[in-house]
């Protein structure tokens, strides 16, 4: 019997082993070493970053790639990338931005690496404001219902008044 990985319905873009850091309290805390993924829904077309640990294969970096995130290498080694990014890894109910960083076994991979997050930040692009067009929606209807709500309120006012 196989273990579904909720990757079966993704194409790989990319995949190197790294390992990877979160800036936390002040330091870069290691969060693990395994394969890191970019991954790009068949049927959405969304692009996320996926990394699990070697072994145990826990997730320890898991996001949708957003437009915009500043990539750029590590001060301190040409192997390594650092980013921000709302990581959902831990099942956080409210993720937070993080800065992460992911070192790579050359520089060379590190370099693809930030060339294919530059395309799939290309890529996710068009999703931009998919969110807030519902969230207007949303808030219309909601502006909507209160509208309706005050009118009822002074009609009645009035009846009140008039009797």
């Amino acid at each position: 019997m196989e273990t579904a990985s909720g990757e079966e319905n993704e194409d790989v873009l990319f995949e190197a082993k790294s390992k990877a850091y979160r800036f936390i309290e002040g330091e870069w805390k290691e969060r693990g070493v395994g394969p890191l993924k970019l991954l790009q829904d068949k049927d959405t077309k969304k692009i996320r970053f996926l990394m699990r640990r070697d072994k145990t294969l826990k997730v320890c970096g898991n996001f949708f790639v957003q437009p915009g995130t500043k990539i750029e290498e590590h001060a301190g080694s040409e192997k390594a990338r650092v980013f921000c990014a709302m990581d959902c890894s831990d099942g956080d109910v409210r993720p937070e931005m993080q800065n992460m960083c992911c070192k790579f076994g050359s520089a060379e991979k590190a370099e693809l690496f930030q060339t294919e997050f530059e395309k799939a930040m290309e890529v996710m692009k068009q999703f931009e404001g998919e969110e807030s067009a519902e969230k207007k929606e949303g808030d219309a209807a909601a502006d909507a219902l209160a509208d309706d709500v005050a009118k009822a309120a002074v009609a009645e006012e009035k009846k009140e008044e008039e009797a």
